[in-house]
Parts: structure tokens; sequence; C-alpha cells
């Protein structure tokens, strides 16, 4: 995936997803490098996105390129949901 073309849209839900994937699942899709990419960018466009989720993510958090302080009941359903099945069609090669 590339970082620089996801949308403004895009950040929160791909940001919860993959840090889903990573500190709940085990099942990190995105590169330690992609995913720094991915907080460095919500942070930096942070005024501009607009997510209904938004108030789950931490700025701070963002800036050490974390989410491990989210708990698997802070995910909202649909994030987890998202999350689970991008990992099963990455892993079978279809994205």
């Amino acid at each position: 995936m590339e970082i620089s073309k996801l949308t403004k849209e895009q950040l929160v839900p791909q940001y919860l997803m993959h840090s889903y994937l990573y500190y709940i699942e085990g099942n990190p899709v995105l590169s330690d490098r992609s995913y720094d990419l991915l907080c460095i960018r919500l942070l930096a466009e942070w005024n501009e996105v607009e997510h209904p989720h938004k108030d789950i993510v931490d700025r701070e958090s963002l800036s050490s390129g974390t989410g491990f302080y989210l708990k698997e009941e802070d995910y909202p359903r649909i994030a987890t949901i998202a999350a689970r099945e991008y990992f099963l069609l990455e892993s079978e090669g279809v994205q």
C-alpha cells in the first residue's frame, strides 16, 4: 500500500485497521516504515481530516508512531471486521 495515495478520509480507518492487526491480532500487514509514514501523514494532516472515529486516535501516540495505547475494546467493530478481511485478502494475495 502506498501511503501517499491514500485520501484524507482513508487515514483514520487505515491507522485503526493496521494498529488492530499489529497490536491486537499480531498479524501486521504494513511494514514498520509504512506504518510510521501513515502516522506521520495523519499527524501532519490532522486538522484537515474528518472521520467519525478520529476521537479514538491519540495525537501524541501518532508522533511516536504507535497504536499500542488502544485496547481491543476501543476499536470500532467496523475497523476490526475490515482489518480481518484485509488481512485475509493480503494473505491470499488478492490485494
